[in-house]
């Protein structure tokens, strides 16, 4: 296969997901080129859209590196998306339309089917994540979409790098219980279970921050290029 810089981005970006890459790993721009026989540009250009994408930290002279937060950066993010997240169910409760409603049953159907088929980590990450991006999509505001998606994009690193594969499962069980309140047009409820809901995954994430090796980075990303 011909390495594309698609192709590499996604190859990095599915070994950061499903966290085959531990905290703190450096992704050095000679050493992937050489190993994937692309030019430096391209490889930097693959890195910055990481970077960009909050995937990983990209540092002035020293390269880029898998993110390694502090548990203080950790609760932070949380905190933010439950101020934002809360505040937009609060709002949402109101004026949720029943196909609006339908679209986010829809998504917790899939986030269930994916759990007990067994899909790779990687997915499981995302969908979680489209879901939460959905119900601040629906309130029809910009800036706020563009913040929740930065501190979506983050934290979904948190929960690759630290939070157990077996916690993949109680994600849609605990979309489920923002939706039965969200259905009801309680908007305390749907408040209350969003904000219980980031705060466990907050504390899965936080219980499990531990140092871990790393095979060769090259390996791991040959390995997800050649599984496609």
């Amino acid at each position: 296969m011909a390495i594309t810089e698609q192709v590499l981005y996604q190859s990095i970006e599915c070994a950061l997901l499903e966290g085959r890459l531990p905290a703190g790993t450096p992704l050095r721009e000679r050493h992937l080129a050489e190993s994937f026989e692309v030019t430096r540009g391209m490889v930097r250009k693959v890195l910055i859209r990481l970077g960009q994408d909050g995937k990983l930290d990209v540092q002035p002279n020293r390269g880029a590196f898998v993110p390694t937060p502090t548990p203080a950066q950790v609760v932070d993010a949380y905190q933010a998306r439950v101020a934002l997240e809360c505040g937009a169910l609060m709002e949402l409760s109101a004026r949720i339309t029943p196909a609006q409603l339908q679209q986010l049953q829809e998504m917790v159907r899939h986030e269930h089917s994916a759990a007990a088929s067994g899909q790779a980590r990687q997915h499981s990450v995302r969908m979680a994540g489209n879901f939460h991006t959905a119900v601040v999509e629906i309130l029809g505001s910009p800036t706020l979409l563009a913040m929740c998606r930065q501190l979506i994009a983050r934290t979904q690193m948190y929960v690759a790098l630290y939070e157990p594969q077996s916690a993949s499962e109680c994600a849609p069980q605990e979309h489920a219980q923002v939706l039965q309140a969200l259905e009801k047009r309680d908007a305390q409820g749907a408040a209350q279970a969003m904000k219980a809901h980031l705060l466990l995954v907050q504390n899965r994430v936080l219980q499990r921050m531990q140092p871990r090796p790393c095979a060769p980075v090259a390996d791991i990303l040959k390995s997800i290029i050649q599984g496609h």
